[in-house]
């Protein structure tokens, strides 16, 4: 029932502000940290509701462009109600015309293109594969298996399918995750006013704990 009624939509760098956020400020933020001994060489994030793939993956890849993952341990969790596209995501693989979402420089580097059989498809590469783990996670099912301490989680998207009750909860539930000065990312048309008051705004549909 959960796979028939999850819209699952999705693509890779959608909502781009989002990841000119990460990569023109997080990023450079938390390397500063690093070189003032405030923090570990050390990221976790959460991609909550990652549908087929393509978020974790977009945010792999702008990982892998920021950190050395031979200095940095790097890793993004993400997670989804449906089994049926967490299939999809674990294999890795898309029809071949989603690599117009994506960046040529980060396409060529992390984007295999199917030949022969494989014609048609587009599949993740290792680098991106190694640091992204999916699992089935229901949002309104506590306790959350996972455990705390996530730099960034994402659940874009997801907020406006609950009610406010359901709203507040999940929100709730998602923030004691996430670290003290950690980030936050809502869907475009979602916000946290009025459902969580301790996070403050960091830029378009952004918020830092």
């Amino acid at each position: 029932m959960f796979d028939a009624i999850s819209t699952n939509e999705t693509r890779f760098f959608r909502e781009p502000h989002h990841f000119e956020v990460m990569t023109s400020r997080i990023f450079p933020r938390w390397k500063a940290l690093v070189a003032r001994g405030a923090r570990e060489r050390r990221i976790r994030i959460w991609s909550a509701g990652c549908s087929s793939g393509e978020e974790p993956y977009s945010v792999a890849m702008a990982l892998l462009e920021a950190f050395d993952p031979a200095e940095w341990d790097l890793r993004v969790d993400a997670t989804d109600l449906s089994t049926r596209v967490l299939d999809i995501a674990r294999r890795g693989e898309w029809p071949a015309r989603k690599a117009a979402d994506v960046p040529e420089p980060l396409l060529r580097r992390y984007m295999l293109r199917g030949t022969r059989s494989q014609e048609g498809v587009m599949k993740a590469g290792d680098a991106v594969r190694a640091i992204v783990r999916f699992g089935r996670q229901n949002l309104m099912e506590e306790p959350y298996p996972m455990a705390s301490g996530y730099d960034m989680i994402l659940c874009r998207n997801v907020l406006i399918y609950l009610g406010y009750a359901n709203r507040v909860r999940v929100v709730h539930n998602l923030l004691s995750h996430l670290v003290g000065g950690g980030f936050f990312f809502v869907g475009h048309a979602e916000t946290l006013a009025g459902i969580a008051d301790g996070p403050k705004a960091a830029g378009p549909n952004v918020y830092v704990k």
